[in-house]
């Protein structure tokens, strides 16, 4: 299977590269437009940060007016056109690089002195330029003209939008300009993904203010984003239902798993929204969400990419994307994927095998279509395989007084430290194997000028296989292996259905969306279901396992942003309201007879000395909770916006198998409750600029309250003292973002993040009573930031733009443990250094070459903590990725 995917992906980039040598070239006086429908203003934003033109008009003149979606390769002044077609305006050219936006019936006697825009799309100026009106000769003279003889004051329409660029998002389901959004989001197009490096949620994390990615050293499949210290939670502690991650990833608007690989490429963006979520995304987003944004196909272009890349430690990667208009303006078809294989960097001593390697094969198709202005279908299918070997796992401390081996251990942690970092012996060959795939379709109908009907129905299925050797020795203390071949350790189809409904109302004054959420989870083959856990000292805990898993979930929603222009011009209130009811089931039952399958209704009963039952069991429960966002925004001028939100979301509740594996379901720690958390967060969104220095600054304090938190604790079932998840505490989470981003000049560029968070519980009392009040708060870094910056070589245009980049990220210590007092529970603070060489448009071609260095000092460092010490008496880590570079080619066409 993946031999034939290889070959059809292959088959797909050397086509693309086929068609392109085809391809009639373009003017030089022309751009690539991909805009999505949206305001009149943001479009205009955007087509002057793409040509790198001014274009300038009155806030007012603009407001209420909606541009179609632009998808073309087309001169200024073909876009102008079309984005002013019917919207009652027309344009100007002021000088050479600035085009004024004027009413129809103004044109002639305002402006009547300016020369009108040629069709050669003047008005292109030199890349990164962007300046101010005042610095525009001519443009004083003409602009005071207009206001003497039409009263129309017009403004720059955002220049410093022009300087950073506009980046469009759909945290609030459609799409605004990120700068217009009331709430901390930081997103991320294609490009600077790629010049970052990002690839996994381990990559992204280091680039988000406030983030923090835990692996349980489980492997890629198995990440979990921590987000404003809200994570996963009800997974670890022995399986079960309910629980499970606090940021949910979204494909196109569809929930999906964004652990692994394989998820960015061709991408609009990448946006992390921060904060409760749970009004427009539903449960399980109480720390925020992912918003993966595909590239949409273009209705009208004939396009696209391809790329290679080769590094260190055998590193190949191919990855590419074509456009195809099949019927102009109607249909459009657009089919990207990516292949990627490396080496492991950390080696087994005994088996030879190499761990945190890199082995996956990507694959998605959009089809876009119009059959007229009212109606659009989009599909998307997409398709992930890996067949990696998993984390390296290393021992880094032994507890002498563990009840199995005793001192013994303290051996295989000299025998490791001995190995070093990158070198390591495990009793199982570990590996992290799976298959994921999901099919989309949205369907939007406009019922009237201010009323639009959407409907998104989605499918996707997801199967992994894992190996783990969580003790990291040649003991077999908690080891996991596939009990049976093809038996796959996760094993879940889920169906969703949305619909939705958006609209304008009040002569425009309020913007209002309702809708209808279905979701339906549930193992599609129980049988395939094979998974054994070995403990070679414990022989009663050598076991298999099945679960067969189901739940559903139906929320009704609506959220609406009222503009208070009769109080104060620019003032906005917005208010939300969701309510989710979760029914979760869960079929469980284990053999400790190899002769002996359970069958239903073998009663769970208590252990008999050492000896663990045949079991079969079936439980199931109701769990219910609401969502709200309420609050103010006041857009101050075209470049602040200030806001006030509170929101709060919801995580469903749910089982823990273990009460079951020691024969007690009737226990009450079988169940836990849901949790909730409320925040208020109070925030500043600033374009500005100093002399020839634009910026962009983005700033947000937050306040959470955490309530019912569902902990990993331990409680007494059967007399026994076991790992589980209860709401046993409640905490407060407080801090502050920062995202900044500068040019100084036209041939530079810097962007800086900090964040500084504060987390602590206010109550943490065990169900043993033991009181961990005090215990340090996982998973949340007091200090994060990162700094990148890039400068552009003086060379002549006919050169290409060769661009030097260089980034530093750091991260804070972070407890992740279970005791503060464990060895290896606290992970040390580090700072990572990369460098990047960039030539975009080699001597006037459309190729782009890259040369990168990442962890360039080659820092040892850790990236994910198994604290067993208090139970199996061992610790664990896995480490991040060495010093590590690569080249790579890509051509556009």
């Amino acid at each position: 299977m993946y031999s034939n995917i290889r070959r059809v992906l292959a088959r797909a980039i050397l086509a693309a590269a086929f068609l392109s040598a085809s391809a009639v070239a373009h003017a030089q006086a022309t751009t690539k437009f991909d805009l999505p429908a949206q305001p009149l203003a943001d479009s205009l934003r955007a087509v002057a940060s793409q040509t790198h033109s001014n274009i300038l008009f009155d806030r007012s003149l603009v407001a209420g007016l909606s541009a179609k979606a632009l998808a073309a390769q087309l001169s200024v002044d073909d876009a102008l056109k079309r984005l002013l077609a019917g919207t009652g305006l027309t344009y100007r050219k002021a000088d050479e690089k600035t085009v004024v936006i004027v009413p129809v019936r103004t044109s002639e006697s305002s402006l009547g002195s300016v020369p009108p825009l040629s069709d050669g799309g003047g008005g292109r100026s030199v890349a990164g330029e962007g300046r101010e009106a005042g610095d525009l000769p001519g443009l004083a003279e003409n602009a005071d003209a207009s206001r003497k003889r039409n009263a129309i004051p017009i403004s720059s329409g955002n220049s410093a939008d022009a300087a950073m660029g506009e980046i469009v998002v759909t945290a609030r389901r459609h799409e605004e300009s990120l700068q217009q959004v009331p709430m901390a989001i930081s997103a991320f197009d294609q490009d600077t993904l790629q010049r970052q490096g990002v690839s996994t949620l381990t990559d992204l994390q280091q680039l988000v203010p406030s983030a923090y990615v835990t692996s349980y050293a489980h492997g890629s499949s198995q990440q979990f984003f921590t987000l404003r210290g809200q994570g996963e939670t009800g997974q670890n502690t022995g399986g079960g239902a309910g629980g499970g991650p606090a940021v949910v990833g979204y494909l196109s608007e569809v929930p999906v798993p964004m652990s692994g690989p394989g998820l960015y490429y061709d991408l609009q963006s990448v946006q992390v929204l921060k904060g409760p979520q749970g009004t427009l995304f539903g449960r399980n987003t109480t720390g925020g969400a992912i918003l993966f944004e595909p590239r949409r196909p273009s209705l009208e272009t004939f396009e696209g990419d391809g790329q290679l890349l080769a590094g260190d430690y055998a590193r190949g990667e191919a990855q590419g994307a074509i456009n195809i208009p099949v019927i102009d303006g109607e249909l459009a078809v657009r089919i990207a994927g990516q292949l990627a294989s490396r080496e492991g960097y950390t080696r087994d001593v005994n088996t030879g095998v190499e761990y945190d390697n890199r082995h996956f094969q990507a694959a998605r198709i959009g089809i876009l279509f119009q059959p007229t202005n009212a109606i659009e279908n989009y599909f998307i299918g997409n398709y992930l395989a890996f067949n990696e070997h998993g984390p390296g796992t290393s021992v880094i401390a032994g507890n002498p007084n563990n009840p199995f081996i005793g001192t013994g251990i303290l051996d295989y942690v000299t025998a490791q430290q001995a190995r070093g970092t990158r070198r390591t012996a495990l009793s199982v060959s570990e590996l992290d194997q799976g298959v994921f795939y999901n099919l989309i379709n949205k369907t939007s109908v406009t019922l009237g000028e201010d009323l639009t009907l959407r409907n998104i129905v989605s499918y996707s299925r997801q199967q992994i296989r894992r190996q783990d050797d969580e003790d990291g020795t040649r003991l077999a203390l908690l080891d996991s292996v596939g009990s049976a071949p093809g038996a796959w350790l996760v094993d879940q189809g889920t169906l969703t259905e949305e619909l939705q409904l958006q609209g304008n109302s009040f002569a425009k004054t309020l913007n209002w969306q309702t809708g209808l959420y279905y979701e339906s989870d549930n193992t599609p083959d129980p049988s395939n279901r094979n998974y054994s856990q070995q403990v070679a000292l414990l022989p009663f805990y050598s076991n298999s396992q099945n679960i067969d898993y189901s739940g559903t979930s139906f929320g009704m929603y609506g959220q609406g942003s009222y503009k208070l222009a009769w109080l104060l011009d620019g003032l906005s209130f917005t208010a939300g309201y969701r309510y989710t009811w979760d029914h979760l089931r869960e079929g469980y039952s284990q053999s400790f007879d190899a002769t002996r399958t359970p069958q239903a209704g073998d009663a769970c009963t208590s252990r008999a000395g050492a000896a663990y039952p045949n079991c079969s069991v079936s439980a199931a429960a109701n769990h219910q909770g609401s969502s709200y966002t309420v609050g103010f925004d006041y857009q101050w001028d075209p470049t602040i916006l200030l806001y006030l939100v509170s929101r709060q979301g919801y995580k469903s509740g749910g089982f823990n198998i273990v009460a079951v594996t020691v024969g007690d379901p009737s226990s009450s720690a079988f169940s836990f409750r849901p949790e909730t958390v409320r925040d208020v967060e109070i925030g500043a969104k600033i374009d500005w600029s100093l002399g020839n220095v634009k910026g962009r600054t983005n700033i947000a304090a937050y306040h959470s309250w955490y309530r019912d938190a569902q902990v990993n604790t331990s409680d007494l079932i059967d007399n026994l003292q076991e790992s589980v998840t209860e709401n046993a505490a409640r905490a407060t989470i407080e801090g502050v973002e920062i995202e900044n981003t500068l040019q100084p000049t036209r041939f530079t560029e810097l962007t800086l993040t900090y964040s500084y968070m504060d987390a602590y519980y206010n109550r943490y009392i065990t169900p043993l009573g033991q009181n961990l009040t005090n215990l340090p708060y996982a998973n949340a870094p007091r200090h994060k930031g990162s700094a990148a910056a890039r400068v552009r070589l003086p060379l002549p245009g006919s050169a290409g733009a060769v661009w030097m980049g260089a980034s530093f990220t750091y991260q804070d210590r972070v407890f992740a443990g279970f005791s503060s007092v464990d060895p290896g529970s606290f992970i040390p603070p580090y700072g990572l250094v990369g460098l990047r060489a960039d030539w975009e448009r080699m001597f006037g071609s459309r190729l782009d070459a890259s040369l990168f260095v990442t962890n360039v000092g080659n820092k040892t460092y850790r990236v994910a903590n198994e604290d067993l010490y208090s139970t199996i008496g061992t610790a664990t880590t896995v480490y991040g990725e060495p010093r590590m570079w690569g080249v790579s080619l890509r051509y556009r066409f």
